[in-house]
């Protein structure tokens, strides 16, 4: 994965960065942010909340679509989480943290933009393979020119169809 850490505080970051680093995953560090210098695209952004309010801002209007942004907090307030959240980051960690809880919760959210990838794919499929049925369960495909069932509920498989009895009808 290609991690963004924005973080003033030094000995932080670097922390941060040799576990990242440790775990196999690609890490850019920037104590000093400037929006127009940041080009790469990043799979997860941990974003310092001690930086400028207005910073954290265009931070997750440029990375909040495509990325997953978790807050560096040091304190929770409006201006530090709700409304950084509101924009668009995922979540937050309280400073001082354990690394493996930051791992953690980097990980967990991996794994829950996987997951909603997945399943939007697997809507789309089920949206595209039932688009041939009617409400009614009537066949509305050209693929069979008569099909007849005394139910007429039928279900389409791999291009044939499949009453509810499991009875193949052409």
């Amino acid at each position: 994965m290609n991690i963004l850490i924005i973080e003033n505080e030094v000995y932080l970051a670097q922390k941060v960065v040799s576990r990242l680093l440790d775990d196999g995953h690609n890490c850019d560090f920037v104590e000093n942010v400037n929006l127009e210098n940041l080009t790469k695209e990043y799979d997860i952004v941990l974003l310092s909340t001690s930086i400028s309010s207005s910073i954290v801002k265009g931070v997750i209007k440029k990375y909040g679509q495509n990325s997953i942004i978790l807050l560096l907090v040091s304190y929770i307030s409006d201006e530090t989480v709700t409304n950084p959240i509101k924009d668009g980051a995922k979540d937050y960690i309280m400073k001082p943290f354990l690394m493996d809880e930051l791992v953690r919760k980097i990980y967990h959210y991996k794994e829950c933009r996987a997951i909603r990838r997945e399943l939007k794919v697997l809507k789309d499929y089920f949206e595209f393979t039932m688009s041939d049925i009617d409400i009614k369960g009537n066949l509305t495909t050209s693929n069979a020119t008569s099909i007849s069932n005394s139910n007429n509920k039928y279900v389409k498989l791999a291009g044939n169809f499949v009453n509810a009895t499991g009875n193949t009808t052409f």
